[in-house]
């Protein structure tokens, strides 16, 4: 069965970006590409720019905000122009079509969800009511005999609504820890500028470690940090090293570098705590402060232990991801 891919971008202005996103297609190649945020009237998108690549162009513009767009190959069908429930909102945020394809057609929403901040005001009361419009729309859709992908930028707070939306009805697409962040982490915010800004947070970890070196309560949370500390910037000079002959080396070392990273700025908030709570326990004992040290003492012998599985799958290298062909991913389904 031949796959759709299917790829989403929040583009944040077409015109603006024109010639990436020209690039990006004709490179990627994809069947199917949902834009959210085009910044432009239906009437100012760059559609023969798409269509000389083979597309279909589909877009739900509004001028300077919002906007979605649908790229396709095959010629799109049943197409849904803004979300339906609401014969007064006029922000450009929903577009659906069916999309046919070598092994059926697939139902594809491009959606642009609503920010909703902050709580308690009418942008929020807005999101909410827009997102029960989304749940009741999304019932109907299911009784047509298509499969359902639906792709759109989130912004997502937390309520038992949203947290409904997130979990059970739409496969999302995540802006937090995921390998586009952590290639984002690694490439430009570290390697881009020699890891200046890494330097900057390391050098407050330093000194904080340095401050605690006579204090004999805090040296089962400072003995760990120190080592986690030296060992990332060993760690994120070797990687610099082997990039400049192989950039693939910092695509393979991405997911696990965001997640070692992260140890170390958690390791420190909860050293920084631990100091708090170990001076408010000695002054005056408290059940709020003794959970306190009970979870540092947690995290640092069962979760920060992670940081070595993770140092040992970096220095494994690329060639063991790389090495793997194309091919090898196809299954046969």
């Amino acid at each position: 069965m031949a796959a759709m891919l299917i790829a989403t971008w929040n583009i944040n202005s077409v015109k603006a970006r024109i010639e990436t996103a020209v690039a990006w297609v004709r490179e990627a190649d994809p069947d199917v590409v949902c834009l959210q945020e085009i910044k432009c009237e239906d009437q100012g998108f760059p559609v023969q720019a798409f269509e000389d690549l083979g597309y279909n162009v589909l877009t739900h513009g509004q001028k300077t905000y919002n906007g979605v767009a649908i790229l396709s190959k095959s010629r799109p069908e049943d197409v849904t122009c803004g979300l339906p429930g609401s014969d007064e909102d006029l922000q450009a945020r929903y577009l659906e079509a069916v999309i046919p394809g070598a092994a059926g057609a697939v139902r594809v929403a491009s959606i642009y969800l609503p920010n909703g901040n902050p709580i308690g005001t009418e942008k929020f009361a807005y999101k909410i009511a827009w997102m029960d419009r989304l749940i009741a729309h999304d019932v109907p859709s299911a009784i047509v005999n298509t499969p359902q992908d639906a792709i759109f930028d989130p912004h997502i707070r937390e309520t038992g609504m949203e947290q409904f939306v997130r979990d059970a009805r739409i496969s999302m697409i995540y802006e937090g820890t995921n390998g586009i962040q952590a290639l984002d982490l690694i490439g430009r915010k570290i390697m881009m500028d020699q890891g200046q800004k890494l330097r900057k947070f390391t050098r407050i970890v330093h000194k904080f470690c340095q401050a605690q070196a006579d204090d004999a309560a805090m040296a089962e949370f400072i003995a760990p940090l120190q080592v986690l500390l030296k060992d990332i910037t060993d760690l994120t000079m070797a990687i610099g090293m082997l990039a400049m002959n192989n950039r693939d080396e910092v695509g393979a070392a991405a997911v696990d570098y965001l997640r070692l990273l992260g140890h170390l700025v958690y390791g420190y908030f909860w050293a920084r705590m631990a100091k708090v709570a170990l001076e408010k326990q000695a002054s005056a004992p408290a059940p709020f402060y003794a959970a306190k040290l009970a979870t540092a003492r947690f995290y640092y012998s069962r979760l920060m232990t992670e940081t070595a599985m993770l140092q040992a799958s970096i220095r494994s290298g690329a060639k063991n991801l790389m090495e793997i062909e194309e091919d090898e991913f196809a299954l046969g389904y």
